[in-house]
């Protein structure tokens, strides 16, 4: 499956279909400002690694960033 935004607008269709596909795995990603960004033709193999390696980039930050919040929290005050 390859996902990529359009720029006639369906570019929100892409990632909506994104944050559903990672959300049915349990992956909530804190922010997707640079998905947005992305435009790359649908027949492009190395732009949808790249885009691939984005995504996975971006779970990773997200975990990270959950996992620091939660130790702060659990931390005594």
């Amino acid at each position: 499956m390859l996902f990529h935004p359009f720029t006639d607008g369906d570019a929100r269709s892409a990632l909506l279909a994104l944050a559903f596909v990672l959300a049915k795995d349990g992956i909530v990603l804190d922010g997707v400002g640079p998905i947005a960004q992305v435009q790359r033709p649908a027949d492009d193999v190395e732009g949808a690694a790249g885009f691939a390696n984005l995504v996975v980039a971006l779970i990773e930050g997200t975990q990270r960033r959950f996992s620091r919040s939660c130790h702060t929290a659990a931390s005594p005050g």
